[in-house]
């Protein structure tokens, strides 16, 4: 249910996922993915180093959401995490972006349009 919801967000066609081994990423995600044209590739196991992006991911969330999350009902988790996840994204500075958020990050990356100078 996550992996159709996150697809649909990219404006772009995403040809390969690449996962680790774990179990919630066996034959039937492989099966969902190669109906869509996308490559599902897997890490060596036991090299969580070649998920590095995905392991810091983990280990920030476990240091600023899950510690405190984990406390409340777990109905209540799914806010939280896309409160936490537009925090992250709009409001945290990070470090490996020059302290600046990753919307304001990429937003200056963002090809400039030309002034309309007139409409017809």
């Amino acid at each position: 249910r996550a992996l159709p919801q996150l697809l649909a967000t990219f404006p772009f066609p995403v040809r390969t996922v690449q996962t680790d081994h774990g179990a919630e990423f066996g034959r039937q995600v492989t099966a969902w993915l190669r109906a869509r044209g996308i490559r599902h590739t897997k890490i060596r196991p036991r090299t969580p180093r070649l998920n590095g992006k995905v392991e810091r991911v983990h280990r920030t969330l476990d240091e600023e959401l899950w510690g405190w999350v984990a406390e409340t009902p777990p109905a209540t988790w799914a806010a939280q995490l896309r409160a936490y996840v537009r925090f992250y994204n709009e409001s945290r500075p990070h470090s490996a972006l020059g302290y600046t958020t990753p919307l304001r990050y990429a937003l200056a990356r963002l090809p400039r349009r030309a002034p309309v100078s007139h409409m017809s």
